[in-house]
């Protein structure tokens, strides 16, 4: 399900000063994003290449000491969401290392990639699924909507060409509420959500 950012990001604050964050951006000297696989060098090379739609890829890491414990990823539109206009960013990979979950470390990096990235005019999306209660109540609590309910397509047979395209829009929630029972209206494993000036 896609959903998108329609209310101002809320403060949000690390547990203690123990944690802290940085953010990752394609560079040589490390084109893998830390956390991902090493098919997430493609990242580095849609970025130099200009395959991303602008220059804004980014990860923001959160450390706990030494140790990464969580990870939000946010990347342009490139073929695999062709919904997107320009400049427009996708908050995707979203991870928290279990021992860590439940301590507002995802809600944290949400609400400053919002803080950093909300301009106004570009659209933030979030894509979750709709059996996915936890990834549903971060996405509201950080001030997301839903859009539209997804499904992803091969292309040429190949499951990494594939694209996500909309199915249905969402109906709007009363009063702006949003809840797994909602996303159920719509039978769609994926939704899109947005953040932002709205597309019709």
């Amino acid at each position: 399900m896609g959903l998108v950012h329609s209310k101002p990001a809320s403060h949000a604050t690390l547990p203690d000063s123990g944690y802290q964050y940085q953010w990752w951006h394609p560079c040589l000297q490390q084109p893998i994003p830390p956390t991902l696989p090493l098919i997430n060098i493609a990242w580095s090379i849609f970025h130099f290449l200009h395959i991303f739609s602008n220059r804004h890829c980014s990860v923001l890491l959160i450390r706990h000491g030494s140790r990464i414990v969580h990870r939000s990823c946010v990347l342009p539109r490139f073929f695999r969401w062709p919904f997107m206009a320009a400049d427009d960013l996708q908050i995707t990979a979203v991870w928290t290392h279990p021992e860590f979950r439940h301590l507002g470390l995802a809600r944290f990096a949400l609400t400053t990639i919002l803080q950093r990235f909300s301009d106004g005019k570009r659209t933030l999306w979030y894509l979750t699924q709709s059996d996915n209660p936890a990834s549903l109540a971060l996405s509201h609590a950080a001030g997301f909507s839903p859009f539209a309910a997804m499904e992803r397509k091969n292309r040429f047979g190949i499951h990494a060409l594939g694209n996500f395209r909309i199915v249905n829009h969402c109906p709007r929630p009363a009063q702006g509420r949003f809840s797994s029972e909602t996303a159920s209206v719509i039978p769609a494993a994926n939704f899109l959500h947005q953040q932002g000036p709205t597309t019709s």
